[in-house]
């Protein structure tokens, strides 16, 4: 290294030395300028902390004061209230609902310091008055509120109630009717106009706040008188189950329709009643409002249902309870909802109790239904060989059945408007061909009575065809099999050809095997007596036909048809041919008195032929 960077280097190590020693000379004075700037300060802090305790003094004197004035005037204001909203309040609430609340509220107000502060000297006197003109506006609060409810009511019609559940059909009486679920689909009811629902809620809200109970009761008492209104036209008054069994089959339905259209109604207004009953009053009152006016009711209901459901068992009962069922299991979600969160729970488990027994009951009537028809008696027959009372009912009994959709759920544990399951559709194809097999035993146990063979030959004949016929016109009924129908087309075939052979036969046998000699002469008078013999026996029977089968029926106009066709095809050509060949015989001076019925004749007594 150089003697030139040796030097530089001892200049800068000097010159960096000397800046330390300043820098510890300036700290070291600016510590003394600081600690005398800290005595200076703790001789002013005990110089102005004297000050500082008086100021706060004052403060808090002057806080005190004014809490002990504000205190003053609130005193003053609430034993002066009553007189300064008295006016306000006694004028009502109908010309300016929002000022008078203002002035209620305020006088509530007042009341309630009053009762707190009653140690003061004019307390009570003021407490007093406040009270009475509490009264005198709760008075009128009471009034507006049942002007506006009444001059507001939007009255249901129930026969309105009742159609708008059935808007495809006429009437809801008839079997296969819409079920709750698709009635329930109707436009919103309002039982008081919406627009003054809020005012009716500020004035019943300001009166409970005050304990004006009254309003509740009023409000209750008028909305049942409404729903009392709704449901008296309907004939579902309640009647004990000893009470129906005297009554009617006719009458246990209309009691069971009146049970089926009180739901309906019920169910409207139930839901409109708790929509009004929560835009009115605030919890627990709204719940309340609504037991009280539509418990009653729902009880009502339940013991009519009851009723029906214990009261003589009839094969149609069976249509009755299924409207009841279907209309339960359609509202039982809606009435659910509108109970299900009131004091009314029992009521809604015995609805549901009642649904589910109504479903047992139905089971248990048909199962009796299927047994009664092997029950019917043998020699309950019908004179005319028609269709049997018994055929007839027990068909459109079964048809009717499957109009209905729960049906197919209650007896043969099928979901109902859903397409059946395959074991659904053999268990009720085995309940329908039971169903018939058991009638068609007990029709031929009946044609076995008849004495005329060809009457009880007749009477299959139309009774088995009827149930051909009801089959093939019934979808569900079908489900039994084209074997079925096809084996009994071919037992009325039979019976026909059999009834034909009974009482046409033998006169076809007469006169095909009874022809006159080829030479057309007879000359004996034993002959000619014979032949005689032979026509007063051939008139006698078609008078006999005659007078007999006028009486009998074939209701089925096309079976009526095809018999007289098969009848005229089988003996008129016979006939004709017989007449024609006695025509030439000279057996008699007196030939109109033996040429009795032409052939002319025998058509116009064909047409008269079963046509009772």
């Amino acid at each position: 290294m150089s003697t030139m960077s040796v030097r530089s280097m001892q200049a800068r190590s000097e010159q960096l030395r000397q800046s330390l020693d300043w820098s510890h000379q300036v700290s070291q004075e600016a510590c003394r300028v600081l600690d005398q700037y800290c005595s200076q300060l703790s001789d002013l802090e005990r110089v102005v902390q004297p000050v500082v305790f008086k100021t706060q003094a004052l403060i808090q004197t002057r806080e005190n004061i004014k809490q002990a004035r504000a205190q003053a005037e609130e005193v003053l204001d609430h034993l002066d209230a009553s007189r300064k909203v008295e006016s306000r309040i006694l004028q009502g609430p109908r010309s300016d609902l929002p000022s008078f609340m203002t002035a209620f509220d305020k006088l509530d107000l007042a009341i309630t310091f009053l009762q707190k502060h009653r140690s003061l000297s004019t307390a009570e006197d003021a407490l007093r008055h406040a009270t009475d003109l509490q009264k005198d506006g709760l008075r009128l609060c009471q009034e507006e509120f049942i002007t506006v409810l009444k001059g507001n009511l939007q009255e249901p019609n129930a026969a309105r109630l009742v159609q708008s559940s059935f808007p495809s059909q006429e009437t809801p009486v008839a079997g296969g009717r819409q079920n709750g679920a698709e009635a329930g689909q109707q436009q919103d009811l309002a039982l008081v106009s919406p627009a003054v629902l809020p005012r009716l809620h500020t004035l019943a809200q300001a009166m409970l706040r005050c304990r004006g109970s009254h309003v509740f009761k009023a409000y209750c008492d008028l909305q049942r008188e409404v729903l009392d209104r709704a449901l008296s036209s309907l004939p579902n008054q309640a009647t004990s189950s000893e009470d129906l069994s005297k009554l009617s089959w006719s009458q246990v339905e209309k009691k069971i329709n009146g049970w089926v259209q009180a739901l309906q109604v019920l169910t409207q207004i139930a839901v409109a009643q708790s929509q009004l009953s929560k835009a009115v009053f605030d919890s627990p009152y709204a719940e309340a409002a609504f037991d009280e006016i539509v418990s009653k009711h729902v009880v009502d209901l339940t013991k009519l249902g009851q009723a029906i459901l214990h009261s003589k068992r009839a094969p149609e009962k069976v249509f009755g309870l299924l409207d009841m069922h279907e209309q339960l299991d359609g509202h039982m979600s809606v009435l659910s909802e509108v109970l299900s969160n009131t004091n009314s729970g029992s009521l809604l488990r015995d609805l549901r109790g009642l649904h589910e027994r109504l479903q047992v009951e139905i089971q248990e009537t048909f199962t009796e239904f299927l047994g009664s028809i092997s029950k019917d008696p043998a020699k309950n027959t019908v004179p005319d060989g028609t269709v049997h009372p018994l055929t007839a009912t027990t068909l459109s009994f079964l048809k009717r059945l499957f109009t209905y959709k729960s049906a197919l759920h209650i007896l043969f544990q099928g979901e109902a408007g859903e397409e059946a399951e395959p074991s659904v559709v053999q268990h009720m194809s085995e309940t329908v061909l039971q169903l018939l097999d058991s009638l068609h035993a007990n029709l031929l146990a009946k044609g076995k009575t008849y004495k005329n063979k060809a009457l009880s030959a007749l009477f299959l004949m139309n009774n088995v065809h009827y149930l051909v016929k009801a089959v093939e016109s019934s979808p569900a009924l079908a489900v039994i099999g084209e074997d079925w129908i096809e084996l009994h087309r071919d037992q009325v075939e039979q019976y026909g050809e059999e009834y034909q052979d009974q009482s046409w036969g033998p006169l076809i046998a007469l006169v095909k095997d009874n022809r006159p000699p080829p030479s057309r002469i007879v000359s004996s008078a034993k002959d000619r007596g014979a032949i005689k013999e032979l026509f007063l026996t051939l008139n006698g029977y078609i008078q006999g036909l005659q007078e007999q089968q006028s009486q009998w029926t074939i209701p089925d106009t096309v079976l009526r048809s095809n018999m007289k066709d098969a009848i005229a095809e089988d003996f008129l050509p016979s006939y004709n041919e017989f007449l024609d060949a006695y025509k030439g015989v000279d057996f008699t001076k007196s030939p109109e008195k033996y040429f009795k019925y032409s052939v002319k004749d025998i058509q116009a007594m064909l047409l008269e032929t079963f046509a009772r």
